[in-house]
């Protein structure tokens, strides 16, 4: 899909289509309020998808939410084809606008295609992308990055680091767990920002197995890890002034006679005890020992997480959102602020430290689920749980992204938080 950002529109160009929008003017094709709400956009874009070239005339849209009305119009358009024997032509996009600067466009253009590319690694079927695929397509993604180097830790290597975590929760598959690392070279290690995603190619909920209507779509699970290669790969084109890292653990949730089970006890790379209370709480399981491995390594002056968790923000405020937890007011003031410029709606978990007790086990150090005196607030102490695995000198300057699947559904499959993730990682590496 052919997408281009112009002050003014030729004369000479022939488009199929051509649509105004603004956030005043009462006649213009599209009000801007009714279509930053995700679900307008089917009833809006539903006949435009056979044209070839399209014209968005953005000239009278208020500047707070012209990147994110762009940025929906072009994930409207997504279409996931890898296994159909034939699939639609994407039309051209052109958007107008009077104000837009020309030195932006390589850097608007890269943002939209690298958040298409995220959903396809995302969207990818669990029999086409196992742990080892997906650590494939990373090495042939930054193969002629000179700038970047690969790692990839195999079941052998996780075994001799310690990482019990990531090798228990995987140990139920023929597909053997893997830990992905990507790091720049070249620049400033001090300041090292480390961005770690969580990479469940598929989760049926081991023993605590998920229900029928749960379990299609869970080759989703991987949309962490396939945020932090889009990640990657849009920063790899820059001269960062800071060091950016991916950590990556990747995992199939599968039943078998060497899967964990509900009540095993398992050490962690931390060297902290964790009982296992549900198997389908894997993700947080496999982040705790990719959290302590980053901060040990990396020693990072910021360190994210980005996960497909609990589902909490589609459970606590619809589809358009997600939610995140930090202990540092800057870094909550940059979502937010970002958030408002793109238009990706978020909401802060509460920074109540002090419920991290509530994690503790009988048995062992922690928990990883069966918080009865927080009775539907798994979101909220998952990030408590993740929070043990965070030594206490990191814990500032630490947030966790919980957010929703990126899904094949074009309407609802938007990618919410990847672009306020984009500028808030600029502000930090370049």
């Amino acid at each position: 899909m052919d997408i281009s950002v112009v002050n003014k529109l030729d004369a000479s160009i022939k488009y199929d289509r051509y649509i105004t929008f603004s956030s005043k003017n009462k006649h213009a094709d599209v009000l801007i309020e009714t279509f930053l709400d995700v679900w307008n956009i089917k009833r809006h874009l539903r006949n435009i998808k056979d044209d070839k070239r399209i014209v968005f005339d953005v000239n009278d849209v208020d500047p707070k939410h012209k990147k994110g009305l762009m940025n929906r119009i072009v994930q409207s358009m997504y279409t996931f084809c890898f296994y159909k024997t034939s699939c639609p032509t994407r039309p051209s996009l052109i958007f107008v606008d009077k104000s837009f600067q020309k030195d932006c466009r390589h850097d608007i253009q890269a943002e939209y295609y690298v958040a298409n590319f995220v959903r396809d690694i995302s969207n990818q079927v669990s029999n086409k992308m196992t742990p080892t695929d997906f650590c494939d397509a990373a090495q042939k993604l930054f193969a002629h990055h000179p700038t970047t180097r690969v790692t990839i830790l195999d079941e052998h290597d996780l075994a001799q680091q310690g990482m019990n975590l990531i090798l228990a929760t995987g140990a139920g598959s023929a597909n053997s767990p893997r830990l992905l690392v990507v790091e720049t070279l070249h620049n400033d290690k001090r300041d090292c920002v480390c961005v770690v995603g969580k990479g469940v190619t598929y989760d049926s909920g081991g023993y605590n197995l998920k229900s029928k209507s749960a379990m299609y779509g869970m080759h989703l699970d991987k949309t962490g890890g396939a945020i932090c290669l889009g990640l990657m790969k849009y920063f790899s084109k820059f001269h960062l002034k800071k060091k950016l890292v991916i950590v990556v653990p990747l995992i199939e949730n599968s039943i078998s006679h060497t899967a964990i089970k509900p009540g095993d006890v398992i050490t962690s790379y931390s060297g902290k005890t964790v009982e296992i209370v549900d198997t389908d709480a894997e993700g947080r399981l496999i982040l705790a020992d990719a959290l302590s491995f980053a901060c040990k390594k990396y020693k990072p002056k910021t360190i994210i997480d980005i996960a497909t968790l609990t589902s909490w923000s589609s459970r606590l405020h619809c589809h358009t959102s997600y939610v995140y937890f930090t202990l540092n007011e800057m870094l909550a003031y940059a979502v937010n602020h970002t958030g408002e410029k793109e238009c990706e709606r978020s909401l802060r978990i509460p920074a109540w430290a002090e419920y991290m007790k509530l994690t503790k086990s009988h048995i062992a150090d922690v928990k990883n689920y069966g918080f009865t005196e927080c009775v539907n607030s798994d979101g909220f102490m998952a990030s408590m749980f993740l929070m043990n695995f965070v030594p206490p000198r990191f814990r500032m300057n630490w947030i966790h992204f919980d957010i929703k699947h990126i899904s094949t559904h074009p309407q609802l499959g938007m990618s919410e938080g990847f672009h306020t993730l984009i500028s808030v990682l600029r502000s930090l590496v370049i």
